[in-house]
């Protein structure tokens, strides 16, 4: 069993239209798990979960401000490599987190980030 929580910003300058500025950031909390692929000092391993992820978008142009804020459901998995150093296990591992929202500013029905994460475990 395994949890992360997490958190991205990502910036819209100029991105909507001319003038506007905004951004957008993403809290995400998720449980899942982990499935060694080999073991040994080297593991690959593949990893899938499940979450809540609250999404705030606010962005200010010429005439108007915005801000919206909800919490969606959304799943995460990916893969990673851990190594064993003495008593701790240092780890590099990607993921495709896919949150699930209504149409709205960015116009999608999803909204999909591959966060890339270097760590360590005790």
């Amino acid at each position: 069993m395994r949890f992360n929580l997490s958190y991205q910003k990502f910036d819209f300058k100029d991105a909507l239209t001319a003038g506007t500025n905004g951004d957008s950031q993403i809290f995400g909390s998720t449980g899942g798990f982990s499935v060694d692929l080999i073991r040994g000092p080297v593991r690959p391993y593949i990893t899938a979960g499940v979450g809540a992820f609250n999404v705030q978008t606010s962005f200010d142009g010429a005439a108007s401000s915005r801000d919206v804020s909800s919490t969606k459901f959304g799943i995460d998995g990916g893969a990673g490599l851990a190594v064993q150093i003495g008593r701790i296990d240092a780890f590099l591992e990607a993921r495709l987190q896919n949150v699930y929202t209504e149409r709205g500013l960015i116009d999608q029905k999803t909204i999909q980030v591959i966060p890339i994460t270097v760590g360590i475990v005790f």
